[in-house]
């Protein structure tokens, strides 16, 4: 670690000091080539021929590392390999028990020269890794302990970020699959990390999975570099300037919200009450920091960071998987059905779906995240118990060689989606056959002290976003297309390149409506909740507002009408969401299924807020009170027509007279007048016209379009032609006949 140190600051020593460090670090740095010629340990992929750099065997590292360690098992259980990042001393899966906490092989010291966490710009690869520890302590004891609080949250998440990013398309339609999977597990990351105010900001998004992949790059890019010539090139790079600008825009964000937040706690203090406690990870590390010094924006980018790497890859490649194996597919959704059932939705459902969590382990199995693991440095020289010596400053790692030996997992090469489930019904197996338990034969999430602490938490993550996949959706790859694991050195990571064709999957939405959907926690009946078929019935029968104030007598005054649909009955809540919003809160749109006929244009009742407000600005002048005054001599005749054709018809009191009809009669002649410029003359043939008939015909369509609207896309077509009366596809023809002829000198009809 000294020389980690030195490395760090090497951009502030002066120039004589400088040449100096350079000349002692590449002496050392051909010392440790040499040495390997004195080392008692072979070299799988050492220099060939004539070549007198080591670039080749780099090269030949960072193309054909699994090939590499094979062979290089096959002679000897310990041989250096020459890695981009200089010799690293290779261990066979047999030392994995002996090693897994030994206190002379540091975690730290291995990422630090893997991943350069003492130069600036990668400073959230430091996280965990130092003597405080205070991000693995978030980690082990603050999120570990949430997970119960946070499964609700992160499916209601899921099924927000699912819907934006994989769409209600009932069709299939390819999507990028890395890309959309690391949008998706950054949103449910930050929703527990960050809450609500930060996991659906775009930019935070956006700087979090950028710095993920970025981070990869950069460092990889500063391994071509000499040791003691990395913290200066880091300076000019444009991969590691990169960063730090990332860096620092996620600074912009965070340190805002906790100035925020130091004030609230400061004025709850001053007015003598209990600051509020915030679950997520901004509080997390405060609480476990316990006024150590730390930055708050590197940590939550470390938490991003091992949260967004490992789990999308982990979410991607079952996916891909899982394309090739409908009938696993069948059997999980019948699983997560079953459990869902019996259980609802909480934290014990997902230890439940044991077929799943064998899945997840299969594909973890057969494609880890890396081919090596317990990257560690070796402090000093240390004494295995066969006698190898491990010597000081060695980087180490173990090989993942016993995840596809035939004699631990018959058939390795085969995915087996019921693998560890009958391991896990096997005596002394319980436990050890679950995905989040780490083994010398199954080391996805590494082994002993370091192995991965977020794991518990990234398995309930892919196992949300699963379940509602799952359930709402089917998919399949992309025409045409093979998917292969990205090798690189160590790294073996998800095809970055993948594609996948989702599209609506209707037999499993019930389910899901039911259980996942966020309004699913709503009271109402469960054909509502579960499909548009009740709402559907009441506009198609008529009777939707008599059926809507059964169900709030029944219910309350909040009701699951539809999937996506709630009735509100309260004059506040009424208010609450048409009114006006304060604060600078932004106003509820409406719903496009409202005011919507088959086949008709936007107009002023669908009308979004922008071009509500432009049509009433066209309308403005018609409407002021010069205009209305205006218009008042013809309201004034109408009145008096009115009156004089409601003697005539009562025979001045001694006959009964309909005033419903009378009403319309006056209101339809002064809407003639406005509309087309002249009178439908209902109140002068004492009846109503053709165009006013047809006009209430038209209010009948529109149930039946609300009705069409919320059934499937498929359903849609035939739903209009068999459902729909001829008598009212008529009358809609009639009237939009009407409306083009130019005049109202049509004969009425009685």
């Amino acid at each position: 670690m000294a020389i980690v140190d030195i490395l760090a600051n090497v951009s502030e020593l002066d120039p004589i000091r400088l040449a100096c460090g350079s000349i002692c670090l590449g002496l050392l740095a051909v010392l440790v080539y040499s040495s390997l010629n004195t080392s008692p340990f072979p070299v799988v992929n050492q220099k060939q021929g004539f070549e007198i750099k080591s670039s080749s065997a780099k090269r030949r590292f960072l193309s054909n590392a699994y090939n590499l360690i094979k062979s290089g098992l096959a002679k000897s259980n310990v041989f250096w390999i020459i890695s981009d990042n200089g010799p690293k001393l290779a261990l066979s899966p047999k030392y994995a028990n002996e090693i897994r906490s030994h206190a002379a092989l540091s975690f730290g010291g291995s990422i630090a020269r893997e991943f350069h966490s003492n130069i600036r710009g990668f400073e959230p690869f430091k996280q965990g890794t130092t003597g405080d520890e205070i991000f693995q302590d978030a980690v082990r004891m603050r999120l570990t302990q949430s997970l119960g609080h946070v499964t609700q949250p992160l499916s209601e998440e899921t099924q927000v970020a699912l819907k934006a990013a994989w769409t209600d398309s009932e069709d299939w339609h390819d999507i990028a699959l890395r890309s959309n999977i690391l949008g998706l597990v950054a949103q449910l990351s930050s929703k527990v990390f960050l809450g609500d105010k930060i996991c659906q900001n775009p930019d935070w998004l956006k700087i979090t999975v950028d710095y993920t992949v970025d981070s990869f790059i950069a460092a990889q890019e500063l391994r071509l570099w000499p040791w003691f010539l990395r913290p200066i090139m880091a300076n000019f790079l444009p991969s590691c300037q990169k960063i730090r600008k990332e860096l620092q825009q996620a600074k912009g964000i965070i340190d805002p919200v906790l100035e925020e937040r130091r004030v609230t706690r400061q004025r709850a203090i001053d007015q003598g009450k209990t600051p509020e406690r915030y679950v997520d990870a901004l509080q997390w590390m405060e609480e476990s920091a316990k006024g150590r010094p730390y930055d708050a924006a590197v940590a939550q980018i470390s938490f991003s960071l091992a949260a967004i790497h490992t789990t999308s890859d982990m979410l991607s490649q079952v996916l891909l998987d899982l394309c090739d194996m409908p009938d696993v597919v069948s059997a999980l959704r019948g699983e997560v059905i079953t459990v869902i059932q019996e259980e609802g939705w909480k934290k014990t459902t997902l230890y439940k779906l044991k077929l799943m969590d064998s899945v997840l382990k299969e594909s973890q199995r057969l494609k880890p995240i890396g081919i090596g693991t317990m990257r560690r440095l070796a402090a000093q020289n240390i004494g295995l118990s066969d006698g190898t010596v491990i010597p000081k400053g060695a980087s180490v790692f173990v090989s993942c060689e016993r995840m596809w030996d035939p004699k631990i997992y018959p058939a390795p090469e085969k995915f087996d989606a019921y693998r560890f489930l009958k391991l896990r019904e096997t005596a002394g197996h319980e436990t050890s056959a679950q995905s989040v338990s780490p083994s010398p034969e199954h080391m996805g999430f590494g082994l002993g002290k370091h192995a991965c602490p977020g794991r518990f938490f990234a398995i309930n993550e892919v196992k949300i976003a699963l379940c509602h996949i799952l359930l709402k959706y089917d998919f399949k790859l992309a025409e045409g297309y093979t998917p292969k694991p990205r090798k690189n050195g160590l790294s073996l990571n998800s095809d970055p390149f993948a594609r996948i064709s989702p599209f609506l999957y209707y037999p499993g939405l019930s389910i899901y409506n039911l259980y996942f959907h966020p309004l699913s926690k709503y009271p109402g009946p469960r054909l509502a909740a579960a499909t548009p078929w009740w709402i559907c019935l009441s506009y198609f029968q008529g009777n939707t507002p008599r059926k809507l104030l059964e169900l709030h007598n029944r219910y309350g005054p909040i009701v699951r009408t539809s999937p996506d649909e709630l009735s509100f009955i309260k004059p506040l809540q009424w208010k609450e969401i048409y009114g006006h919003k304060s604060s600078g809160e932004q106003q509820l749109t409406k719903d496009k299924k409202y005011h919507t006929g088959l086949g008709t244009v936007q107009n002023i009742l669908n009308a979004d807020r922008h071009y509500h407000a432009y049509i009433r600005k066209l309308m403005a002048n018609g409407f002021s009170e010069k205009a209305l005054r205006e218009q008042e001599p013809i309201l004034q005749k109408n009145i008096d027509l009115l009156v004089q054709r409601m003697h005539e018809v009562g025979q001045n009191g001694t006959a009964p007279v309909d005033v419903i009809s009378w009403y319309n009669f006056v209101t339809f002649d002064f809407i003639g007048y406005l509309t087309f410029g002249e009178s439908f003359d209902c109140l002068a043939n004492s009846r109503i016209h053709q165009w006013i008939k047809v006009f209430f015909s038209l209010v009948r369509l529109m149930a039946f379009g609300q009705a069409i609207a919320r059934l499937p896309y498929l359903l849609q077509l035939p739903a209009t032609l068999w459902l729909i009366p001829k008598s009212v596809k008529s009358d809609a023809a009639t009237h939009n006949q009407l409306n083009t002829v130019g005049s109202l000198s049509i004969p009425s009809t009685s």
